[in-house]
């Protein structure tokens, strides 16, 4: 009952964030929660499903691979190649700047040459016309949406570069929305051997988190953005016809522009990462001089934010015991990143959260909404499109409330699957 509450007053709370709450589309997002729930359920427990998502996965690997072979041929041991040293800490050893920033150049590159042979839009143009006719979405948007269960934040923006500029207030939130909801493909295996040893088969539980966020994300979306009817209708109507022309004369220079575009993305993705870093540990500093309830530990964002979700982790099934570990995951994941999140739910001491309560914890905390992904939106998106960036930053905050709404909502319906089948079993 807890996680059915949960299910009914996280997208109620993005109501009360809605910007036009008449406009909403009642039937998309029911939609969206049948779909969530259908596919939560067949990719859990249909064998071939779950080896499609895992061969998936393998071809992002690939391209990670590459993309480290370059790196660790320009930075050696920072990139992941052989250490001239003993690793104690293998974790302190994925350096973001080296290991995640070379993607982002490769992906912007391959997108480049993609639409250069004009694959990419007639792909753009098959998504198009079936997602206009099941939850009346624009083609642009659910390519977007689809890659970035797979692709990191900036990188399935990338691939849709050229639309960028066209595409609406709502359909850009709901793109941001899926990026802040899911995680890439580079850091699933990172972060599933993380937690490897507390819940078992971990790889494809973030999987699946990971896919089952894209139609949660597109429902707290188009709540909180909901589209405007003449926008949305002129937009799907473009879409519908949409055509791509490429200004470069051959394939080479077509690369070429991607990877300035991509270098002029990662430097500003890195600024604005060590800055807001840098933010929030200026704030712990000066909380530190006022009291805290906590003897062991000084005030904090962290602790904070950590009571304060307590109830929203009651809400998504958490036994009320285990909400204050569980909302202090929560706070970690919301002010740093998911990494360090899973870093410490993977040495909880036993008996901190259950067995149930971990493994809805690995699906609530699945995903890039944070502090750090907020500049790595405003910056990597407003490189992009730079005529957009007044709007970009406007909704990169909304968005990291949305991911994280749909990130719970993600962690609530799976706890109501897994319990279900306790049930029934």
């Amino acid at each position: 009952m807890q996680a059915i509450l949960g299910l009914i007053l996280i997208p109620c709370f993005a109501l009360v964030l809605s910007v036009r709450r008449q406009h909403i589309p009642i039937k998309t997002s029911l939609y969206a929660v049948l779909l969530q729930a259908v596919l939560a359920v067949m990719m859990l427990f249909v064998p071939p499903l779950r080896a499609l998502l895992n061969l998936l996965s393998q071809s992002v690997s690939v391209l990670q691979s590459a993309s480290d072979a370059g790196a660790q041929f320009m930075f050696g041991f920072l990139a992941g190649g052989v250490t001239p040293y003993e690793v104690v800490n293998p974790s302190a050893n994925f350096v973001v700047a080296f290991r995640v920033l070379p993607l982002i150049l490769l992906i912007s590159v391959l997108s480049a040459v993609l639409f250069h042979w004009n694959i990419l839009p007639r792909i753009i143009q098959a998504f198009s016309w079936v997602l206009q006719r099941t939850l009346k979405l624009s083609g642009v948007l659910g390519f977007a949406a689809a890659s970035s269960v797979f692709m990191g934040i900036i990188e399935s923006p990338v691939l849709i570069k050229p639309y960028l500029k066209r595409i609406s207030s709502s359909d850009l939130f709901a793109l941001m929305t899926c990026g802040m909801s899911t995680v890439a493909g580079t850091v699933m295996v990172l972060y599933a051997s993380l937690v490897e040893t507390s819940i078992p088969d971990a790889l494809t539980h973030i999987l699946v988190a990971s896919v089952m966020s894209v139609p949660a994300a597109i429902l707290i979306a188009q709540i909180m953005v909901p589209p405007n009817p003449e926008e949305a209708t002129s937009d799907h109507q473009e879409q519908a016809t949409l055509t791509y022309t490429s200004s470069s004369s051959n394939t080479m220079e077509a690369a070429l522009k991607g990877l300035n575009d991509g270098i002029k993305m990662v430097v500003s993705i890195a600024a604005i990462l060590v800055v807001l870093f840098a933010l929030v540990h200026l704030v712990n500093q000066g909380l530190a001089w006022i009291p805290s309830w906590d003897q062991e530990r000084p005030m904090s964002l962290g602790l904070v934010l950590g009571q304060v979700m307590r109830p929203v982790m009651w809400i998504i099934g958490i036994p009320w015991s285990e909400t204050g570990v569980a909302g202090e995951l929560m706070a970690t994941k919301t002010l740093l990143n998911e990494f360090v999140a899973y870093q410490q739910l993977s040495t909880l001491a036993d008996g901190a959260l259950s067995e149930s309560s971990r493994k809805t914890m690995l699906y609530a905390m699945c995903g890039f909404a944070n502090l750090g992904s907020l500049g790595i939106l405003s910056g990597g998106l407003g490189a992009i499109v730079p005529e957009r960036q007044a709007e970009i930053t406007s909704l990169a905050a909304r968005a990291v409330v949305s991911g994280t709404l749909t990130t719970l909502m993600t962690g609530a319906m799976v706890h109501l699957i897994f319990q279900a089948q306790s049930l029934v079993s």
